[in-house]
């Protein structure tokens, strides 16, 4: 895999002690945040409840224990496939407080972070000064995902995790995104596997999607559509069994978390389609 995104995670896990961004005892349902829908104001202050939740247990964990090993690699496994280069402008579409965000700063790209929740741009403005970013590196801008003000064909590349099962029109979310990318430009999408009798799992989901169906949507406005998995199935269940008891599998999964928290995370993809991955993740070209 790619190291390098492995390794910049650990430049600030160190750093980041004590100093995570407004730490709560409880925390929303991880494998499905998403930004809300671009047309109205948060029907759900969970930047305000839960204050900067995915960077504090990725990025800004204080303690390995606090890792957490899949939604961190989440946010990994998407930067990595879009690949951002020094100089290149990256449009984070949804990005809630900014872990994504942060990522592709990282690697030297110039990144707009867009999010309609005031209270994760402000935190995400906050975490962007702490980790040492200018307003040219990273910028947060309180924004409508239907109609951005962004000039056309202005952004070399595009990530938009979790957000596309949140909008009403999916179609214009897409075109609007593509209005602002660059010909040949790349787009990554992630979003929450549907279940297998359709049932939405958030109750601010409009629409949720398998590997198949994410293809199709996102083939109706960009080429080149590819889809994936971020890890198999055998990996997520290896790291939930309590076998051979329970106490060690808690050690083993302890250990997990360090090992990621250290070096490298097993659950980096992408890995071929798996519908026994709760992530879905596709890539596509203008």
């Amino acid at each position: 895999m790619n190291r390098f995104l492995d390794r910049s995670l650990l430049n600030t896990l160190g750093f980041q002690l004590g100093h995570t961004m407004n730490v709560t005892r409880t925390s929303p349902n991880i494998l499905t945040p998403a930004g809300d829908d671009a047309t109205s104001t948060s029907s759900f202050n969970k930047y305000e409840l839960y204050g900067a939740y995915h960077y504090n247990r990725t990025l800004g964990a204080p303690f390995w224990n606090d890792y957490d090993v899949r939604l961190a690699a989440r946010y990994i496994t998407a930067v990595k496939m879009l690949a951002p280069h020094r100089g290149e402008t990256v449009l984070d579409a949804g990005s809630g407080e900014g872990v994504a965000s942060i990522l592709c700063a990282r690697e030297g790209a110039n990144v707009v972070a867009v999010e309609l929740d005031t209270e994760a741009g402000r935190l995400g403005t906050e975490i962007a000064r702490r980790e040492g970013f200018s307003p040219e590196q990273l910028t947060f801008k309180q924004d409508n995902l239907y109609s951005l003000s962004l000039p056309d064909e202005s952004i070399d590349k595009i990530v938009s995790l979790e957000v596309i099962e949140h909008m009403n029109d999916r179609r214009a979310y897409l075109k609007e995104l593509c209005r602002v990318m660059k010909k040949g430009g790349r787009i990554v999408i992630s979003t929450p596997m549907k279940r297998a009798d359709g049932v939405l799992q958030d109750r601010y989901h409009v629409e949720e999607f398998d590997h198949e169906s994410l293809r199709l949507a996102l083939g109706e406005v960009f080429s080149e559509v590819t889809v994936s998995s971020c890890w198999t199935a055998e990996r997520n269940r290896r790291y939930e069994s309590n076998r051979p008891f329970a106490l060690a599998a808690r050690f083993r999964r302890s250990v997990v978390r360090l090992g990621a928290y250290c070096a490298r995370n097993p659950f980096v993809g992408p890995v071929p389609p798996d519908a026994g991955c709760s992530l879905v993740l596709a890539t596509g070209v203008k």
